[in-house]
């Protein structure tokens, strides 16, 4: 839609709810932050008295993530423009019905495991009860995992992830449970040809793989706070479906988010007992990509010096990057980043993702990228 069409239906509209709106200069739209009305007279120039006679607004509430109609002179156009979000349809996944559950079973206990669960060839073993680290074993091969010492639960599923008609096997362990709404967190193990080749978290694990042209993908779905310029501020479950490349896990395809409102709360609790069902939930409206970057990217490269569990990359002379919003109040300053991208398909990646037994010094390389993203500065790292 060109700017004239644009200004001619947001005029209708604003003339519609009885604005005052005056045609004698030519109008922009800036876009809103966390602001008052106040704040944003002094940054675009325009009195609180004229931007409520032009925007139709009885008090000094400006909501977030929205645009304000102002005057247009040498000020307000070097301010960001407002541009509404363009909902993206639901994508119109399928859940894939060529997954194979392998049953779990309890197993007889040993001398060295109190607690032992197993599901064909994976086997869980709580050595110590409360313990929160347990043993896991595939086959003869063994390594730590974390556990939910309350109730630690087993699932194997047998899914072809890449596409070459013979099944993976992804071996996850429910080690979390909280946040008053039953959200639970689940570490993955994918294992091909016999042995590991990647791990990551994901929550509401369940009946999560999407069909795709040849085999499976697995839909993995976070947690966030996240700012939707169409939504607000709020919680919101994000889905992206990871299929297996070589020995690795990759994203495809776009997020889609889905946000915790009353309506969907009843949609998840009904499904997620037992086995949760989540497809479904980013298949129903409201599921959509609203986010759009509207500023060029500068990007720069360097080694990463050292990587922790918690996701801070140390890169040299670019400084320390920390996950946004992570960052401990009074800890040595960090540069903030807010997520990381697949280097080979440019997807954003799993939370905590990383091929198995990956060494944290890593010496791999690092790309780190400026922009902004609804109005919001926005940095992303992707990795060699």
């Amino acid at each position: 839609m060109s700017r004239f069409v644009e200004g001619r239906v947001l005029l209708a509209a604003l003339t519609f709810f009885g604005c005052e709106v005056s045609t004698a200069s030519p109008w922009h739209v800036v876009r809103v932050g966390n602001e008052s009305l106040g704040e944003i007279a002094v940054r675009t120039h325009v009195s609180v008295a004229r931007l409520k006679a032009m925007n139709g607004l009885k008090d000094d509430v400006v909501r977030w993530q929205t645009g304000l109609l102002v005057p247009e002179n040498d000020v307000t156009r070097a301010l960001p423009v407002w541009e509404p979000p363009t909902p993206t349809p639901a994508p119109g996944w399928e859940a894939c019905d060529a997954v194979e559950w392998v049953p779990s079973v309890d197993a007889p206990m040993t001398d060295r495991c109190a607690h032992r669960t197993c599901a064909g060839e994976a086997c869980l073993c709580q050595p110590v009860e409360d313990e929160p680290e347990g043993e896991f074993q595939f086959g003869v091969a063994t390594w730590k995992t974390e556990l939910w010492p309350m109730e630690p639960t087993l699932r194997h599923a047998r899914v072809d992830l890449d596409g070459d008609g013979k099944p993976e096997s992804v071996v996850s362990v429910r080690y979390a449970v909280g946040n008053g709404i039953g959200l639970e967190t689940w570490n993955h193990t994918v294992i091909s040809k016999g042995r590991p080749v990647a791990t990551f978290s994901s929550v509401d694990y369940g009946l999560s793989y999407v069909r795709q042209a040849k085999g499976c993908a697995l839909m993995a779905v976070r947690v966030e706070d996240r700012r939707d310029q169409l939504r607000g501020w709020g919680l919101y479950w994000v889905a992206r479906l990871h299929v297996l490349q070589g020995e690795a896990m990759r994203a495809v395809g776009p997020d889609v988010a889905r946000r915790y409102t009353f309506r969907f709360a009843d949609q998840r609790s009904a499904s997620i007992e037992g086995l949760s069902q989540p497809v479904p939930w980013f298949s129903d409206r409201g599921a959509f990509v609203p986010q759009v970057s509207n500023a060029p990217t500068s990007c720069r490269s360097a080694n990463v010096i050292f990587e922790d569990d918690d996701g801070k990359f140390d890169l040299g002379a670019l400084g320390v990057y920390q996950r946004r919003g992570w960052h401990e109040e009074g800890a040595p300053a960090v540069l903030e980043y807010d997520e990381v991208l697949d280097g080979v398909t440019g997807a954003a990646m799993l939370e905590d993702y990383r091929a198995f037994g990956e060494a944290r010094w890593t010496g791999r390389k690092a790309t780190v990228c400026d922009s902004v993203v609804e109005g919001e500065p926005h940095t992303t790292l992707a990795f060699e």
